[in-house]
C-alpha cells in the first residue's frame, strides 16, 4: 500500500514519516499542495496525510483533487486549529479522520491500521470478483468454441483478451471428465464439486486452460497453447482432482477422464471434444474402478452375438455355463476398445429376455409378465456393465438355481421349481406352502425334492433369498427393501439370517465387496 504525506513543516513532516506502520510498503512527502498533487499523479496512493494550512494549495483543495482522481483514497486531516469550518470541509469531501497538533502516535497508528484492513478488505474482494470474472470467462469461451456452429462470434467476445490469445493459439488439447451416477442419471439435488478449486487444480496443470460444467455429470477441460500438458502429466494432475469430484459427491459410481487428441485449428475442436466425450461415456459404463484417466483410442470394438449359444444353455439347463459364457464376454468388452453403450445394452437386453422366457415356463400368466416388465425396468436402471452383468448372472441363477434340474426331473419338481421363483418375495413361502401347493405332504415332497435335486428344499429357499438380497444390497437397495424383496417378515429377522448365512451383517457385506472388482458376480448367484 502507498502513503502520501502532505505537510508543509519539515520537522512534523520527517516525524510522521518515522511513525509509518510497515504495511505501508511506499511512503513519500510534499510541504506544498502543489507538490503533493504531482506526486500523487505519479504514484497513485491509496491514503493522503494532508495538512490542513500549506503553501501554494491548501489540504482542504488538495484534498478534493486526489478525491477527484482517486475516488477510493482515504485522506486525513492535519490541522493546528480546531476550526469548525475546516471539520465541515472534510466531512464533505469524505475524510477518514482528522489529527490535531501535535499528533500523537497511539492516534496515527489506530486511524492509519483502521484504514489498512478496509484496503485490504477491498482489495480481497476485489480480487474475488476478478477472479470470478475470469473463472466465468473461461467456461463461456469454451462453450461457445465447443458449440460454435450454433454460437456466434460475439458470444467469444466475453473477455477480449483471453479470447484473443485462444484463438491465435494455434494448439488445443481437450478433455472430457465424466461422473457417473447410479441409477442411469443423476439425483436433483447434488453435491457438486467448487468451480473456484476446480479452476485451482487445473491451473497446476497449466495457466492456459478453459473448462466448462455442462451438467452434473459433464465436464469439458481445454488446454491451449504452447506447450501443452503431456498425457501423462495430464493423468498425473488429473486423478487428485477426480478424487476431489467423488470424495464431493459420494454417490457416485466412478469419475472418469478421456484425453483428446491435440488439434490445431478452434474450427475442429467441436469433432475433437465430442470423441473425447463419446469415450468418457464409454469409460464409466465399463469401469469397475472408482476412477480411470485414459488417452483417446480409436480401437472401435461391438459384442460378439452369442445369444444362440446362450438360449442353449438356458434351456438345458446348463446355468454355470451360461453364467460363465456371460463373464467371460463382458471381460472381453471390457479389454476391448471403445463401443456403443446402447449397442450393448440392446445385447445383453436380448440376453436378459430370454432369461425371461426360459423363466417363464408353458404358463407365465400375469403374475409372471408383471414380474417381468419389473426386471426389464430395473435392467434399464442399470449404470454400468458390471452392473449388467451381476444383473443378468443372478436372473440365470432364478430360473433354476441350486436345483440341478435334470430334463428328466418330474413334473411336480418343476412346478415347485416355478412356485418358488414366483413367490420368493412372499414371507409366507415354506415347504409346508410349497407342499401344499403341489398337493403333497411335507415329507414326501422333502424326500422327492432331496432324490431329484441331491438338496433340501429348505435350503433352496433361503439359498434362493440369499443371492437375492446379496444382489440388491450390492446395487444400492436398503436393507429395508432388501428384506421386503426377498420374503422377510422384518428387518431385523433379515439381518439375523444374513449373518448366519454370510458370517457378517448386510453393512458389512456391503463395505467389504464394493470395494472389490466388480467385473462379474462373485460365486453362485453373483453374490
Amino acid at each position: 500500500m502507498k502513503l502520501l504525506i502532505a505537510e508543509d513543516e519539515l520537522l512534523a513532516r520527517e516525524g510522521i514519516s518515522q511513525l509509518i506502520p510497515p504495511v505501508f510498503t511506499e511512503v513519500r512527502s510534499a510541504g506544498n499542495g502543489l507538490d503533493a498533487l504531482e506526486i500523487a499523479k505519479e504514484m497513485k496512493p491509496d491514503v493522503a496525510l494532508c495538512d490542513v494550512r500549506m503553501p501554494k494549495m491548501n489540504g482542504i483543495e488538495l484534498a478534493r483533487r486526489l478525491r477527484l482522481l482517486f475516488p477510493a483514497i482515504h485522506i486525513l486531516f492535519i490541522s493546528a486549529y480546531s476550526d469548525k469550518e475546516y471539520l465541515k470541509s472534510a466531512i464533505s469531501i469524505q475524510a477518514d479522520g482528522y489529527l490535531e497538533k501535535p499528533v500523537y502516535e497511539e492516534e496515527l497508528l489506530t486511524h492509519l491500521n483502521r484504514i489498512a484492513g478496509e484496503i485490504q478488505a477491498r482489495q480481497r474482494k476485489e480480487r474475488q470478483q476478478s477472479g470470478l470474472a475470469d473463472l466465468f470467462a473461461r467456461q463461456q469461451i469454451l462453450h461457445a468454441l465447443i458449440h460454435r456452429r450454433e454460437a456466434g462470434e460475439e458470444a467469444l467476445k466475453i473477455n477480449p483478451a483471453l479470447t484473443e490469445a485462444v484463438l491465435r493459439a494455434g494448439r488445443y488439447l481437450p478433455v472430457s471428465i465424466r461422473m457417473q451416477w447410479p441409477g442411469g442419471g443423476s439425483p436433483a439435488q447434488y453435491g457438486f464439486y467448487s468451480e473456484l478449486k476446480l479452476a485451482e487444480a487445473l491451473s497446476r496443470v497449466s495457466s492456459n486452460y478453459l473448462f466448462y460444467a455442462f451438467s452434473e455429470s459433464q465436464i469439458g477441460i481445454l488446454f491451449y497453447g504452447d506447450p501443452l500438458p503431456s498425457a501423462a502429466g495430464c493423468e498425473k494432475q488429473l486423478r487428485p482432482l477426480m478424487e476431489s469430484l467423488r470424495a464431493a459427491n459420494p454417490q457416485v459410481l466412478n469419475v472418469c477422464a478421456c484425453i483428446g487428441e491435440v488439434c490445431g485449428d478452434p474450427a475442429g475442436l467441436y469433432e475433437r471434444y465430442h470423441e473425447a466425450h463419446v469415450q468418457v461415456q464409454w469409460m464409466c459404463f465399463v469401469s469397475s474402478a472408482p476412477f480411470a484417466v485414459s488417452a483417446l483410442s480409436r480401437n472401435v470394438s461391438a459384442p460378439e452375438d452369442r445369444s444362440a449359444r446362450f438360449e442353449s444353455l438356458l434351456r438345458t439347463h446348463q446355468l454355470d455355463a451360461a453364467k460363465q459364457l456371460v463373464r467371460e464376454q463382458t471381460e472381453e468388452i471390457l479389454r476391448g476398445g471403445v463401443g456403443s453403450i446402447e449397442q450393448v445394452r440392446r445385447y445383453y437386453e436380448l440376453l436378459l429376455s430370454m432369461c425371461l422366457r426360459v423363466n417363464s415356463g408353458e404358463n407365465p400368466g400375469y403374475s409372471y409378465a408383471r414380474a417381468s416388465s419389473e426386471v426389464l425396468f430395473t435392467f434399464s436402471k442399470l449404470s454400468t456393465l458390471p452392473e449388467i452383468s451381476r444383473f443378468l448372472c443372478v436372473r440365470i441363477d432364478e430360473i433354476a438355481p441350486s436345483m440341478n434340474l435334470g430334463e428328466d426331473a418330474t413334473a411336480q419338481i418343476r412346478e415347485v421349481q416355478a412356485y418358488i421363483r414366483q413367490n420368493l418375495s412372499d414371507p409366507a413361502l415354506s415347504v409346508q406352502a410349497v407342499a401344499e401347493q403341489v398337493g403333497l405332504s411335507e415329507n414326501y415332497l422333502g424326500a422327492l425334492f432331496k432324490r431329484e435335486t441331491g438338496q433340501t428344499l429348505h435350503k433352496v429357499i433361503v439359498d434362493l433369498r440369499m443371492e437375492r438380497a446379496k444382489y440388491l444390497l450390492l446395487n444400492h437397495c436398503r436393507v429395508t427393501e432388501t428384506a421386503e424383496r426377498c420374503g422377510f417378515s422384518s428387518a431385523g429377522y433379515f439381518h439375523s439370517v444374513f449373518k448366519k448365512y454370510t458370517g457378517m451383517s448386510p453393512a458389512a457385506f456391503v463395505e467389504q465387496n464394493r470395494t472389490r472388482p466388480r467385473g462379474g458376480p462373485e460365486g453362485k448367484g453373483g453374490g
